[in-house]
């Protein structure tokens, strides 16, 4: 198996572990491309302007909109940026995946990801695509997962959530699974139409859980 830090986009800090992994679903691109397009000496933390691209851009307006604050210049980062890890449950890269079995790809192919959460440990998992947290909830994903991170209690929808139905918005499916040491959400993809609006209806929810989480590490 390749080393696996070939497959994490961002520097890997010692407040990386025990951290924020946020984890999409391959790399977008044409496929013959290397995976990375940084060298490891050149890899910086998620919120650095050097990943100026739209997944990025709008997971920082996401966290603006919860409520979250996140700085993007260098000499104001702190541990709380320092923390969040990105990278791809697969390290393929393609334009789309139309036309790909896409839960049996990701429940096919996921050695890489449990070695990174095995020795990220993280404490929070943010997947962009349902189909992430469908596969991690295969039996035998599951198992594995549970050694790491220890027992799962079930799948909350949070779109089935009231504050969510009286808000008359088009609702997309967001999910949220809890373990003994790690929260795992899932959003949508930040290409899907998903609006602001209804990202924000999550506000309450996401900023408990990052308060938490700067409360007990940071």
């Amino acid at each position: 198996m390749e080393d696996w830090k070939s497959n994490i986009e961002t520097q890997i800090y010692k407040e990386s572990y025990n951290g924020i992994l946020i984890c999409g679903l391959n790399w977008g691109g044409v496929p013959s491309n290397d995976i990375s397009c940084f060298k490891e000496n050149e890899k910086k933390f998620f919120s650095h302007k050097m990943y100026d691209e739209k997944f990025r851009n709008r997971i920082l307006k996401w966290f603006e909109l919860w409520d979250i604050p996140i700085e993007t210049e260098e000499d104001k980062i702190g541990s709380f940026e320092k923390s969040i890890i990105y990278t791809n449950w697969l390290d393929s890269k393609s334009k789309n995946l139309d036309g790909v079995d896409t839960l049996n790809q990701l429940k096919t192919n996921y050695a890489q990801i449990l070695q990174t959460i095995k020795i990220l440990t993280p404490k929070i998992i943010i997947f962009f695509s349902k189909n992430l947290m469908y596969a991690i909830n295969s039996d035998e994903i599951l198992n594995q997962i549970n050694k790491i991170l220890g027992n799962n209690k079930e799948i909350e929808n949070l779109q089935d959530e009231e504050f969510v139905k009286e808000s008359k918005l088009k609702r997309f499916v967001v999910l949220k699974q809890e373990l003994e040491k790690c929260t795992i959400y899932s959003f949508p993809h930040t290409r899907s139409l998903v609006s602001n609006q209804y990202i924000k209806l999550f506000k309450d929810e996401m900023k408990f859980c990052f308060n938490e989480f700067k409360e007990n590490k940071i």
